[in-house]
């Protein structure tokens, strides 16, 4: 690529980052409360193309899809970054989950026999 970012760096260098620029509507962006942010650059594999009820919604500037999501289901969000490296607005993404996580079982029933 000609324009192609630096996306991993020899010992996962923490210093070393790259925009990703979010699809502006998507549940990534809403969770994220911005349209761009910053995020660590330690992967060596990129997605080519997505598959199945997915759909990319974050990308690099050089193109990279940084970040898919499921439309349809609760809550289904992939990114490529690791954002348990990164302070805010990254743990806003686990604090989603969790949220989700708690809202998904106050609607279920416990299986009979799982505990």
């Amino acid at each position: 690529m000609a324009h192609a970012l630096v996306h991993s760096t020899p010992n996962d260098d923490p210093s070393v980052h790259h925009p990703v620029t979010f699809e502006p509507h998507s549940l990534l962006a809403r969770v994220m409360g911005t349209a761009r942010v910053e995020v660590n650059t330690f992967h060596h594999q990129a997605v080519d193309r997505v598959g199945g009820e997915l759909r990319a919604v974050a990308w690099s500037p050089d193109g990279i899809i940084e970040g898919v999501e499921a439309e349809g289901f609760p809550f289904v969000i992939g990114v490529q970054w690791h954002p348990e490296l990164l302070t805010s607005p990254h743990d806003r993404l686990f604090e989603a989950f969790v949220r989700a996580a708690a809202q998904f079982a106050a609607t279920r029933a416990p299986a009979v026999g799982a505990w």
